[in-house]
């Protein structure tokens, strides 16, 4: 697990950035990847809050938070532990979260989680391009065009109107134009 910390100035404004390698585990096997073996392994949770806040606690600038890794959304309920237990800590919000995910595992109850905190967290998602290309670059044939239908879009079970979560795509251009 890697952690590191850069600045850098997202529209204008100057921000640390703090890359939490987060988990090795992933449910698919795309042509591409760059991990060589997968595993279950995740970071801890005690440790990535204790290292997000001790980033935050002793600059008035804003922090973003990177979870990056294999698929971020094997491990979701650490994710939401570690999200909620900064923002406990963090009430002036000066920190935000960005997940690499490749969509395939989202729910509705995590679609509802992401809605809920749509402020503070974005999702990144990986896409190869069109529904040919996801199918031959990744393992689980047919699925990722249904997990960019879900990602793209949520319902507001109460009202049932639509609701969009804040995704950023991701492409892997090398995949898309082999």
């Amino acid at each position: 697990m890697n952690i590191f910390t850069q600045e850098c100035s997202p529209c204008g404004q100057s921000a640390n950035m703090l890359g939490i390698w987060f988990t090795n585990a992933c449910n698919l096997n795309c042509s591409y990847c760059y991990i060589k073996k997968k595993s279950n392994e995740t970071i801890d949770v005690d440790l990535a809050v204790e290292l997000i806040c001790r980033e935050l606690a002793p600059n008035e600038i804003p922090l973003g938070v990177m979870f990056m890794g294999a698929e971020s959304l094997t491990h979701f309920d650490e994710l939401k532990e570690i999200v909620e237990r900064v923002i406990a800590f963090e009430s002036e919000r000066r920190v935000v979260f960005f997940i690499a995910t490749n969509g395939t595992l989202l729910t509705d109850e995590m679609k509802r989680w992401f809605e809920e905190y749509r402020d503070i967290v974005s999702l990144g998602l990986s896409y190869d391009g069109g529904d040919e290309s996801q199918d031959m670059n990744r393992s689980n044939s047919g699925v990722h065009s249904v997990a960019v239908d879900k990602a793209l879009s949520s319902v507001d079970p109460s009202t049932g109107a639509k609701e969009h979560l804040g995704v950023a795509l991701r492409a892997a251009l090398p995949a898309v134009y082999s």
